[in-house]
């Protein structure tokens, strides 16, 4: 439940919130709300920043093997 009125820049960043763009997802606003500030039950999200950093190195990797051996 929503108790405060929600900024514009509060609004627009939950429209233009990518995973429910992208994705199709219906978040509610206080769900969403509460994931971006990471409370309650998000509050133990883990940081996908190095994971994703891994992956990426990998890809690379793999791209100039393919590119040294082509």
């Amino acid at each position: 439940m929503v108790i405060d009125m929600p900024s514009f820049l509060e609004i627009t960043s939950y429209i233009w919130f990518c995973n429910a763009a992208g994705l199709g997802i219906f978040f509610e606003f206080s769900d969403y709300k509460r994931f971006i500030e990471k409370t309650e039950e998000y509050k133990n999200i883990p940081n996908p920043i190095l994971a994703s950093l891994k992956l990426m190195a990998q890809g690379f990797l793999c791209l100039g093997v393919w590119l040294s051996f082509n």
